[in-house]
């Protein structure tokens, strides 16, 4: 599996400190990627099934993510790609836009919890099948 270069620890700093129920002082203890479907099963983008410690002022903790991005070629969109990245682009703001309104309103959850990725091409949820 060739993990992307900005999947990194960082990253997924940013992801869990964008959560106001997870504190700002996170620390990523280890992660692990894998494919979240198999090899041409998924035209449209690339996803990933991403295990995350990381652990607070107080506690450790264990979270399974679900990480969709464009897909790319060398670092650079193709026209496939180009359209990966919009459709990507639009399913971030449902979730950050639509469904937090949403929740709102319902005071409960329909949808995987959503976490604000700092590549605004890429969709972070929980993953709901572990």
């Amino acid at each position: 599996l060739d993990v992307p270069d900005w999947l990194t620890a960082d990253f997924l700093k940013s992801c869990l400190e964008s959560e106001e129920e997870i504190c700002k002082s996170v620390e990523i203890v280890s992660h692990s990627v894998e494919r979240a479907v198999s090899p041409g099963n998924n035209y449209g983008s690339n996803m990933y099934r991403v295990k995350v410690r990381y652990k607070t002022s107080n506690s450790e903790y264990s979270l399974p993510l679900i990480i969709k991005s464009p897909l790319s070629q060398s670092g650079s969109f193709d026209a496939n790609g180009e359209l990966s990245r919009e459709v990507c682009t639009i399913e971030q703001r449902y979730y950050s836009e639509f469904i937090n309104k949403t929740y709102s309103l319902m005071k409960h959850s329909i949808v995987p919890k959503h976490y604000t990725s700092p590549n605004p091409a890429c969709v972070v949820l929980e993953d709901l099948k572990v």
